[in-house]
């Protein structure tokens, strides 16, 4: 006997349906992977395909799924820079842009202010930020080319 929270609730075996026919877009494949008989998936996928619940559900996470695939480090880099750019007005407000950006993008360590002198950005004019911007990105772009060599080399 299958038992749901809620009467609204997807049984663990529509779900396991759900999540497959995502990956798939397959409903017999999916229903066969959600652990329905190889003999009656393709009816059991054509039914569940109809169920309301299970359509919704497949909506829901179609559009979860859009939204996160928009929601990538470019973007995240772009938006930062974007905000930099037009929306900060004092080397304060930069500099914090700056560290966020440098975050996102794994190079905290090269632009984080040190008490040493040379690496300190707070005297830094909004060009020279401007620049060290710059050259933060020439490096990111080198290191995205060579992770993506990397990569080839793997495969």
């Amino acid at each position: 006997m299958v038992t749901r929270k809620n009467k609204g609730e997807l049984t663990f075996q529509q779900r396991k349906f759900v999540n497959a026919y995502l990956e798939t877009g397959n409903g017999t494949e999916s229903a066969i992977r959600a652990g329905y008989s190889t003999d009656t998936a393709a009816s059991q996928a054509s039914r569940l395909l109809k169920n309301v619940k299970v359509k919704k559900e497949i909506e829901r996470k179609e559009k979860e799924y859009e939204l996160a695939s928009l929601i990538t480090k470019d973007f995240v880099q772009a938006e930062y820079l974007r905000l930099y750019n037009e929306e900060a007005e004092s080397v304060n407000e930069k500099r914090m842009l700056l560290d966020a950006l440098g975050d996102t993008i794994g190079i905290r360590k090269q632009i984080h202010v040190h008490e040493n002198k040379e690496n300190d950005l707070s005297n830094l004019s909004d060009e020279e930020l401007q620049k060290q911007l710059e050259s933060m990105q020439r490096t990111q772009t080198v290191q995205y080319k060579t992770e993506e060599e990397d990569q080839k080399e793997v495969h």
